[in-house]
């Protein structure tokens, strides 16, 4: 399975899923810097699920219906990066 691992995720999430032996892109390390709509694309041409804590991709999969292969929301306030990673 592969993943696109947006700017917003705590790296230590992205190196646990690494080490899971999960193909990850990772935007930091990659595509720093792209808009939301790019990154999303990016995860669609890679045919991957993009993983995120941003909100906004709601909006562009939803209301503008771009095309994707899956989006996994993190929204796990209040929790150490090492316990969201255990939980992803």
């Amino acid at each position: 399975m592969k993943f696109v691992v947006d700017e917003s995720v705590d790296i230590h999430i992205t190196k646990v899923l690494q080490e899971a032996n999960y193909e990850i892109i990772s935007i930091t390390d990659q595509y720093s810097g792209e808009t939301d709509d790019r990154v999303l694309e990016i995860a669609y041409q890679e045919n991957a699920i993009l993983i995120t804590e941003d909100k906004d991709f709601g909006e562009l999969i939803f209301r503008l219906q771009k095309q994707n292969y899956g989006v996994t929301l993190i929204r796990l306030n209040g929790l150490t990066s090492e316990k969201k990673a255990k939980i992803l």
